[in-house]
């Protein structure tokens, strides 16, 4: 059975890749998910079609992950898409999902990606590849995260970067599979937003959200309100007597290669890890009751895990 050590080793060391990888390699003056708007008729954006007729309908699709491949549309309609990310592995996955600049190839950024998980240094600034990107956050086996996002006509892909250290088998995902190119055609609708029942705002040195949260499942908007293009915001459980503040310190600890005296019981439950949030997204979760915190990028001083995080209940 896979253990909550084997599942933080393949977590921690898919985003210590995704730090260096990501950042360094893929996301170079990228720009941001553009917001969608509740209102009406979804907002159009530069990156989106610019004449569309409004529809009540958000195209929903599924991305299931496998050991380890990705099962998905090869085509999806430009606009609002509704993403349900299911894990049918025996491991965790998540995906990071990003535009090609135009003239980019899927084997450019396999090649970067490999060079620099390998350790390779050219002693020169990776090229641009990327120019609108998010991320699905780690889903246990058995699991989905689900998110509204507005993809911009183009070519995509997804990729996993996960490996587990832990087994002895140190190559990422990506290079046994995981990893699909799909296309964002233009569309000649655009979906109404969805209607959310809780907000989540993101402010330069705090969360606004509710304390208490009933249990069920709830339609949540993010709202970036903090002044800042980049960041992410996802939330967590905290599970036996683990509280945000250990979580946060173990975090620390794992990234610069320590091992913390006791590893925190903890299991995300949704949210888009945007390193380009821009202004609003939406994801529904299914709460059950217990402790929970969110917890952003924003106001932090270095990834990962140092910016603002807030302490929930749900009953």
């Amino acid at each position: 059975m896979k253990t909550l050590h084997h599942t933080l080793d393949r977590s921690f060391a898919s985003y210590r890749w995704l730090a260096v990888v990501v950042a360094a390699i893929l996301l170079a003056a990228c720009q941001p998910v553009h917001p969608v708007t509740p209102t009406a008729n979804a907002s159009t954006s530069d990156t989106t079609a610019a004449t569309t007729e409004p529809s009540a309908e958000i195209p929903q699709i599924t991305i299931t992950a496998k050991d380890y491949s990705f099962d998905m549309p090869d085509e999806l309609p430009a606009g609002l898409v509704s993403i349900t990310f299911t894990n049918e592995g025996k491991v965790n996955h998540h995906g990071y999902v990003a535009r090609l600049l135009d003239g980019v190839t899927l084997d450019q950024v396999v090649a970067a990606a490999t060079a620099d998980t390998s350790g390779q240094d050219t002693g020169q600034e990776p090229p641009q590849m990327t120019d609108v990107d998010f991320f699905l956050p780690d889903t246990d086996p058995g699991k989905s995260n689900q998110a509204t996002v507005e993809f911009a006509p183009g070519k995509w892909f997804i990729i996993s970067f996960s490996m587990d250290p832990a087994s002895g088998d140190s190559t990422p995902d990506f290079a046994k599979g995981s990893i699909k190119e799909f296309t964002v055609t233009e569309s000649g609708e655009s979906a109404v937003a969805p209607e959310a029942d809780m907000t989540v705002t993101i402010a330069a040195k705090d969360f606004d959200m509710p304390a208490e949260v009933i249990a069920g499942t709830h339609i949540i908007q993010v709202v970036n309100n903090s002044g800042a293009d980049d960041g992410y915001v996802f939330i967590i459980r905290l599970n036996g007597d683990t509280t945000v503040e250990s979580l946060l310190a173990a975090f620390q600890q794992l990234f610069a290669g320590q091992q913390p005296d006791k590893m925190p019981d903890f299991s995300t439950v949704g949210g888009l890890m945007g390193y380009s949030v821009g202004d609003s997204y939406y994801t529904t979760v299914n709460f059950e009751p217990g402790n929970y915190a969110a917890i952003s990028s924003i106001n932090g001083e270095d990834f990962p895990y140092s910016g603002l995080y807030k302490n929930f209940t749900v009953k």
